[in-house]
């Protein structure tokens, strides 16, 4: 569903790519990009539900955050029908 009247669909599908790709990289390598000290990393990989518990939060926050920022997006770029 592109809302751009300019035939701009591809703008859409790209910045949806590069949230979900951001996303998903944030996920699997926030304990190394957040600094996380070596003793909580240890129990990070010895624990299987919490690394995927980390895993998950941090990718829905990156993708809640790159959500918010395309609906400020949608309302700032001119060529959007607001229909």
């Amino acid at each position: 569903m592109c809302l751009i009247r300019s035939g701009g669909c591809w703008i859409e599908i790209a910045y949806w790519t590069l949230a979900s790709v951001a996303s998903l990289l944030y996920g699997f390598f926030a304990t190394d990009a957040l600094e996380v000290s070596d003793e909580d990393k240890e129990k990070i990989q010895e624990n299987r539900p919490l690394r995927w518990h980390q895993r998950w939060l941090n990718f829905l926050g990156s993708f809640v955050g790159w959500s918010l920022a395309f609906i400020v997006f949608r309302h700032v770029y001119p060529a959007y029908d607001f229909r």
